[in-house]
């Protein structure tokens, strides 16, 4: 089996066992970008927008996850872990003042009911 064979189907397992509509694993390009290295059920225009974040810009909770940094708003939906996990993203958003809305990306932020973000680390390393 090869590794992008195991992602999709790492991909595939998650999304049968939570039900989730979209899923998707992101990877550090040793770039500095975080991009998907498998994915199911995004479309092709939030691929092109959201496939490929930099991990210098902070401005999303998939870069934060991922950097172990969160802001302050992220809090009540991060793990001691790390992870972000909402179910209420609209609710969520809507509890934002301006200020701080402008530390999430829109796309999630816009027409996802629920959002996880969940590092893969190895000891203080996040696993890519």
């Amino acid at each position: 089996m090869t590794r992008q064979q195991y992602l999709d189907a790492v991909v595939k397992a998650i999304r049968t066992w939570c039900g989730c509509q979209c899923v998707g694993l992101r990877i550090d390009d040793g770039q500095g970008r975080l991009v998907y290295a498998a994915q199911a059920g995004f479309d092709e225009d939030f691929l092109r927008s959201e496939g490929s974040l930099p991990l210098e810009h902070a401005d999303c909770v998939c870069t934060r996850s991922a950097l172990g940094s969160a802001l302050e708003s992220d809090r009540p939906c991060m793990s001691q872990a790390g992870s972000f996990s909402c179910n209420d993203v609209p609710g969520f958003a809507a509890g934002l003042d301006a200020q701080q809305r402008a530390g999430y990306r829109g796309r999630c932020f816009q027409g996802f009911a629920s959002l996880a973000a969940i590092p893969i680390r190895v000891g203080d390393r996040t696993f890519d």
